[in-house]
C-alpha cells in the first residue's frame, strides 16, 4: 500500500539531500490499473522497476518488481511516447518523515517541481502538518498525478510525432 501526500513546490529546498536520483519513467497502461516502468539511477546503484498501481489519490495499492536490463529494454520499446525525465532529491523532515522532491522534465517548457511525503498509515497522513514553505497541496487533485502528466505528454507525442522537447 502506498500512502502519500503531494505538494507543488517552486524548487529544491536548501540543504544537502539525503539521496539523489535521476529517473526516466513511462507508462504501459493507465487504466484500469497503472503499469509503469522506471529507471532510477543514484550514485550508488541503478534500479529497473516494473510498478503496478491501483486506483486512489491519498492511498492505493502499489506493487513493484525488479527488472533485468533485458526486460526493461523490451518494455521500454513498447512505450507509446518518450519517457518522463525526473530528478529526485530526498530530504529528512524534522518529524522523521522523508520528503521526496521531484523536478519533472528539467529544461522543458512543461517542467515543474512537486514533493511527496509517504506515510505508513492514512491516520499519520491526515495528521501531518506540512511546513508552510511546502506549497499548494494537490493530493486530491487527479490532474497532478504523474499518470495524468504522462497522458498529456502522450497525446502531444501522438499529435506531433517528430517534435522534440526543445521544439515545444
Amino acid at each position: 500500500m502506498e500512502i502519500e501526500r503531494k505538494f507543488l513546490i517552486h524548487g529544491f529546498p536548501d540543504g544537502e539531500p539525503a539521496a539523489r536520483y535521476e529517473m526516466e519513467q513511462g507508462y504501459l497502461a493507465t487504466e484500469p490499473v497503472t503499469v509503469r516502468i522506471r529507471r532510477e539511477t543514484s550514485p550508488q546503484k541503478t534500479a529497473l522497476i516494473l510498478c503496478f498501481k491501483g486506483k486512489g489519490l491519498l492511498s492505493r495499492e502499489e506493487i513493484e518488481i525488479s527488472l533485468s536490463e533485458t526486460d526493461y529494454t523490451a518494455l521500454f520499446n513498447l512505450l507509446p511516447a518518450p519517457p518522463i525525465r525526473k530528478i529526485r532529491k530526498d530530504y529528512l523532515l524534522p518529524d522523521g518523515n522523508r520528503l521526496e522532491c521531484n523536478h519533472v522534465e528539467p529544461g522543458a517548457p512543461d517542467s515543474f517541481f512537486y514533493a511527496e511525503v509517504e506515510f505508513l498509515t492514512e491516520e499519520a497522513a491526515t495528521k501531518f502538518m506540512p511546513p508552510l514553505w511546502l506549497g499548494t497541496e494537490v493530493t486530491y487533485n487527479p490532474a497532478y498525478t504523474m499518470k495524468a502528466f504522462w497522458e498529456r505528454r502522450k497525446k502531444q507525442a501522438l499529435l506531433f510525432p517528430h517534435q522534440t522537447d526543445s521544439d515545444v
